[in-house]
């Protein structure tokens, strides 16, 4: 027991220390602005409190959210003045978004305290176990990799899928059917595979599926031209690791890491690798090498910053955002962003000016969509819906959604790719029906399997 009491104050430490050297970094380069020091404080105490009180497998949801406050808000003015930004900024304007992200932090603390106060954190829900015989998940087991790997050899041969490249104008919208199987059910069944196998005690199925999972995700890589598919379902499995408490914080550190590290060096060769794949049929590994090289030592932005970005760009965003709102309170331009199709062809083409001819989108994220839909009100209303949902998640309190450790982890990342720069929030409900039509059945499926009925001869 004081083992683990030690072993649980050493990682919370740890986590407290590096978040609050990177604030006190950020404050150093903001030439320690009054305001900002001000509004540091009492983030400072909560932070400390919470990380003193609650275990992060305990809260991960919270922690996922609170980790895209922190970083793309508080860390940015560290980043921006150490590895240099996509664009130029002003000292005020940099320090305005670190004063906006404390404020952020402070608000996600105290929805966090005020329904701890009305709900009991600590008669959490157990997760169900799953009834059905082990037989029938080997079945399942064949038919979800089998059509994995059909899926992506039907989708490598319409040409569908792939990143930088134009889609084909298929029937039925079988087009985006494919792309959801892909990108969202079978990373979600993988998942849950894990979790029923790890569940029964079955370590031979557990590192049969890890291991072809991995396999399925190294040929996405390949056919997608992708420098994120690895990376985000890499975390799906750290996620749902620590939801099921297989490891602890420390662990989850000791391959985030690495894999973080491999992302680096790997990004300029795959990005070099896509474009290869659309301007030429034929290329060698030589050529991809050659084209990474030139990438790296040519670019004007560093790729620490751009991957940096890419992960965490809703401090970015906001900035970038902010010139284009006719009030940075109340927003005021909803219809123009519906007029061009949401608020991702809005950052696309009206922010970053892409044609309209190039395959390309900015994306979004889940904050910063807020804040171009309805300014400072949608931001702060985006961020009460996301952290009062993060509360509930880690309580165990939506239903089939949260009724095992797999529709746990999952919908933790749920969040997390809403957070993640993509659809956003808003735009995604609105303009990516099919996308919100995919998850729901996902979960029910998961929780099905917890119940006494036959779904396999």
């Amino acid at each position: 027991m004081l083992k683990n009491n030690l072993e649980r104050i050493s990682n919370l430490n740890v986590i407290h220390v590096t978040l609050l050297l990177f604030q006190i970094l950020s404050l150093f380069f903001l030439k320690f602005n009054f305001l900002a020091i001000a509004i540091s404080l009492p983030v400072i105490f909560l932070r400390y409190h919470f990380f003193e009180n609650y275990q992060p497998q305990k809260k991960l949801a919270f922690f996922i959210l609170l980790c895209f406050i922190e970083l793309p808000f508080i860390f940015y003015p560290s980043a921006y003045n150490i590895f240099g930004g996509i664009r130029p900024h002003s000292l005020s304007e940099i320090t305005n978004l670190f004063i906006l992200g404390n404020i952020l932090l402070i608000l996600h603390f105290l929805i966090n305290i005020a329904l701890s106060r009305r709900f009991n954190f600590s008669e959490k829900k157990s997760f169900k176990e799953y009834c059905f015989k082990f037989r029938n998940y080997k079945i399942l087991w064949w038919i979800v990799f089998i059509t994995a790997f059909l899926s992506s050899i039907i989708s490598f041969k319409l040409g569908v899928g792939v990143m930088g490249k134009k889609a084909p104008d298929l029937p039925f919208k079988i087009e985006s059917i494919l792309n959801h199987f892909r990108n969202t059910a079978i990373p979600f069944l993988a998942i849950t595979l894990l979790d029923i196998f790890y569940k029964k005690r079955s370590t031979r199925w557990v590192i049969l599926t890890g291991f072809l999972y991995f396999c399925w995700l190294s040929f996405e890589t390949y056919i997608r031209a992708s420098r994120g598919v690895f990376f985000v379902s890499g975390i799906s499995i750290i996620i749902w690791a620590l939801t099921c408490e297989l490891i602890n914080l420390k662990k989850a550190s000791k391959i985030v890491i690495p894999l973080v590290t491999i992302l680096v060096i790997m990004y300029p060769f795959i990005s070099s690798y896509r474009e290869l794949k659309i301007k030429q049929p034929h290329y060698s590994a030589a050529d991809i090498y050659k084209e990474g090289i030139v990438k790296v030592t040519s670019s004007t932005t560093p790729i620490f910053f751009e991957l940096y970005n890419r992960i965490f760009g809703a401090g970015e965003e906001v900035l970038k955002f902010t010139p284009f709102l006719k009030s940075t309170i109340y927003g005021g331009i909803w219809s123009d962003i519906v007029e061009v199709g949401g608020s991702s062809h809005y950052h696309t083409y009206k922010v970053d000016k892409v044609a309209k001819h190039v395959v390309h989108s900015s994306g979004v994220t889940g904050l910063a969509d807020g804040f171009l839909c309805l300014g400072y009100i949608g931001l702060f209303l985006t961020l009460f819906i996301f952290s009062t949902s993060t509360f509930f998640i880690d309580l165990g309190a939506l239903g089939f959604i949260t009724s095992t450790s797999a529709g746990k982890s999952m919908i933790s990342l749920y969040l997390a790719l809403i957070l993640f720069s993509g659809q956003g929030f808003i735009n995604m409900f609105f303009y990516n029906i099919l996308y919100n039509c995919v998850w729901p059945l996902l979960f029910l499926f998961t929780h099905l399997l917890t119940k006494r009925i036959k779904l396999f001869i």
